[in-house]
C-alpha cells in the first residue's frame, strides 16, 4: 500500500425502542485497517442525529423480566443495563453490548468471560464443547456458562457467568449476566426467555464501510467476513407425508413439524452455512447437552455417528442417544442430525422431539435429505 494505515473514527447515533419506553443512546466504535508503512492518517466524519424512524438507525427490543431493574449503563459501549438483587445482598448484573464485526473471535471472548471467574483460557478445539445453542429472537446464538471454581466473591461465594453471543454481518451483540453463583443459576431460564424476547433490525452497511469490512476477519477468528445468513433458496426436496411446514427463525432454510401417538412432537429444521460448523465431536457434545445428556470422549464418536453411503456425497448421521440399536444412552427427547458436507457449504438436517417419535422418523429425515441433493 502507497498510504500509510488509516484509522476511520465514526460515531453512531442509535435509539433503542422498548417496550415500556423510548430511550436513545449514543456509542463509539472504531475500525482500523492496517498496513506495512509507519504512520497514521485520522479521518473524522461528522455526526448524523439519527431518529426512531431513520433507516439507518438499530432498533432494539425487549420483554424485561419482573424483578430486573433497568439503570443507566456503567459504560458507553453498553446498550443497556439491569440488575438483579441476588442473595447475601451481591447483585447480579445484566448487559446488552454491540461491537462492530472485528478480528479477534469468540474464543477470544470465551477466554477473557473465563479469566473474569478464574478459570483457565479454552483451547481453540474445546470452544465447541463448552457452547450452548440458544434463540436470540429470531436468530441462534450460542450461551456459554463459566462458574469460577473457588469462592471470589469476598471469599464466601462462588461467581458465574452467562454470556450468549450473536453474530451479524456488521455487529456481533453480547448478552451477559454475572454474579453470585446460586442467583444466576436461579435466573437461567428467566435469561434465556430474555433471550428469546429479543427484537433486532440493524441498518444495512453503508457502501463507503464495505472495502474496509472485507479485509477484516470474523469475529469467530481465522476468517475473512463475519458469518453470512443461509441463503433461502430451497431445494427441489421430497417432504415425507406427515410433516406441516413450520414458522421458523430467518437462520433457517425450513422447519417442519410432525406428530405421533398422544402428545409426541418433533421438530425438523434445514440450515446452511458457509464451510465447517464446529468439529464433529463438538456437535455431538453440544446436541446431546440441548438433550440433558452429557458430554462424552473423543474415542466414543463412532458410538453416536455413522456415514451415509450417497455417492457422491459427503454426509454423516448423529443420533444423541447412540447410532446402534440396544446401545442407546436413555432420554425423554432425542436429536438426529444429517450433516452432508457439499459444494463448500455446510447442510444440517436437525429433527429433534420425543424419543420415539425421532425414533420412528429416523429413516423419513435419511430419505428427505437425500432427496434435497
Amino acid at each position: 500500500m502507497q498510504n500509510p494505515s488509516n484509522i476511520l473514527s465514526f460515531f453512531i447515533s442509535k435509539q433503542v425502542i422498548r417496550r415500556v419506553s423510548a430511550v436513545g443512546t449514543v456509542a463509539i466504535a472504531s475500525l482500523g485497517v492496517g498496513c506495512k508503512e509507519e504512520g497514521i492518517q485520522s479521518y473524522r466524519i461528522p455526526t448524523e442525529t439519527y431518529t426512531a424512524t431513520s433507516p439507518t438507525a438499530p432498533v432494539v427490543s425487549w420483554a424485561a423480566p419482573g424483578g430486573w431493574l433497568e439503570t443507566a449503563s456503567s459504560s458507553s459501549m453498553r446498550y443497556a443495563s439491569f440488575v438483579i438483587k441476588g442473595l447475601h445482598g451481591h447483585d447480579v448484573d445484566v448487559s446488552i453490548t454491540p461491537l462492530p464485526a472485528m478480528r479477534g473471535g469468540e474464543l477470544e471472548n470465551v477466554n477473557r468471560w473465563r479469566g473474569q471467574v478464574g478459570l483457565d483460557p479454552l483451547a481453540a478445539e474445546e470452544l465447541d464443547k463448552e457452547a450452548e445453542e440458544v434463540s436470540i429472537g429470531e436468530y441462534e446464538g450460542r450461551m456459554f456458562d463459566m462458574t469460577s471454581e473457588e469462592a471470589v466473591i469476598h471469599g464466601e461465594h462462588h461467581q458465574r457467568i452467562l454470556a450468549a453471543t450473536l453474530t451479524k454481518p456488521a455487529t456481533v451483540w453480547f448478552f451477559k449476566m454475572m454474579g453470585v453463583a446460586e442467583t444466576v443459576g436461579e435466573q437461567k431460564q428467566v435469561f434465556q426467555e430474555f433471550l428469546e424476547s429479543i427484537s433486532i433490525r440493524e441498518p444495512e452497511i453503508p457502501a463507503m464501510t464495505l472495502p474496509m469490512m472485507s479485509g477484516m476477519g470474523s469475529p469467530h477468528g481465522g476468517g475473512s467476513s463475519a458469518p453470512a445468513a443461509p441463503s433461502q433458496a430451497q431445494p427441489d426436496w421430497e417432504i415425507p407425508e406427515g410433516w406441516s411446514p413450520a414458522a421458523g427463525s430467518s437462520m433457517r432454510i425450513a422447519t417442519f413439524n410432525v406428530s405421533g401417538d398422544e402428545s409426541a412432537s418433533a421438530e425438523i429444521a434445514v440450515t446452511k452455512f458457509p464451510g465447517t460448523v464446529g468439529t464433529l465431536h463438538g456437535n455431538i457434545d453440544r446436541w446431546r447437552g440441548q438433550v440433558g445428556l452429557g458430554p462424552i470422549q473423543p474415542d466414543q464418536v463412532g458410538r453416536y455417528s455413522r456415514k451415509l453411503e450417497w455417492d457422491g456425497v459427503d454426509a454423516t448421521l448423529v443420533d444423541t442417544s447412540g447410532v446402534q440399536e440396544g446401545e442407546r444412552d436413555p432420554a425423554t427427547r432425542r436429536l438426529i442430525t444429517i450433516m452432508v458436507n457439499k459444494d463448500g457449504h455446510m447442510w444440517f438436517f436437525k429433527m429433534s422431539g420425543d424419543r420415539d417419535l425421532v425414533g420412528q422418523q429416523e429413516e423419513n429425515l435419511i430419505q428427505f435429505a437425500k432427496s434435497a441433493q
